[in-house]
């Protein structure tokens, strides 16, 4: 527990008074290990800290306990600038994040202002910002488009080449698949095609004559038996793999 005598180091002061600038009481005291009333009093300048506490605040704001009891005044600047850093940081992107609530505020001469920047170098931190930000948003639909596509080709390999072939649209792209093939090896309208399909695949002229313009249904042994005739897998005729393509 904190000394209740006593007064709270200057340094320990406006290190805390920065860190519940950007964050609440409540979350400061729970990361660094002090209770609320505690970090409460400190910032009163009400307590001396225990040694104990004094080391849950070097840990916290990355310093040393000699420094927080005002030993080092050179690392007192220097924690002071990174804690300064990091907070302008933080009020860039909350403003770009903000800008449409903010367009007609004019925050760059504030913020110039309370981290002792130009309002030249405020702008140009603020279009770099907003640069990424943009950037971040356009591959957000990206990100999603394939995301959906990655869903749909898993539901679809999880069907049956059966259950597959049971929807309309699954036909045709089969089909269209066989026949882009065929015409690709120059044998599509070639005379005598059909015989030598059936001589391969098992299957009578009629039936592969029938199919192959769209007049019968894609069966599921006739689509394994053209993809070996084809040179090509189940897989990629269904549409789900483009390697094995020639």
């Amino acid at each position: 527990m904190a000394r209740k005598s006593g007064v709270t180091p200057q340094r320990v002061v406006d290190l805390l008074t920065k860190a519940v600038g950007e964050k609440s009481q409540s979350a400061v005291a729970r990361e660094s290990g002090l209770t609320l009333s505690t970090v409460q009093r400190y910032l009163k300048g009400i307590g001396e800290p225990t040694h104990e506490n004094l080391r849950k605040l070097a840990d916290y704001f990355d310093v040393s306990v000699p420094w927080l009891r005002g030993d080092d005044p050179k690392e007192y600047e220097e924690a002071k600038k990174r804690l300064d850093d990091s907070s302008y940081q933080a009020t860039i992107r909350w403003i770009v994040y903000n800008k449409d609530e903010l367009i007609m505020s004019g925050p760059c001469a504030l913020v110039a202002h309370l981290f002792g920047r130009t309002n030249e170098k405020v702008l140009d931190d603020l279009r770099r910002a907003g640069r990424h930000n943009a950037a971040e948003n356009d591959k957000e639909p990206m990100r999603e488009k394939a995301k959906n596509n990655e869903q749909l080709n898993s539901r679809i390999t999880e069907l049956s080449l059966s259950e597959f072939l049971n929807n309309e649209e699954n036909q045709i792209v089969v089909l269209e698949k066989i026949i882009n093939m065929l015409r690709k090896n120059e044998e599509w309208g070639r005379h005598g095609l059909f015989a030598k399909i059936a001589e391969q695949t098992g299957f009578s002229q009629s039936y592969i004559g029938r199919v192959l313009t769209g007049k019968q249904p894609l069966r599921e042994n006739f689509v394994e038996k053209i993809a070996g005739y084809l040179g090509v897998s189940v897989h990629w005729l269904r549409g789900e793999d483009s390697r094995d393509a020639r």
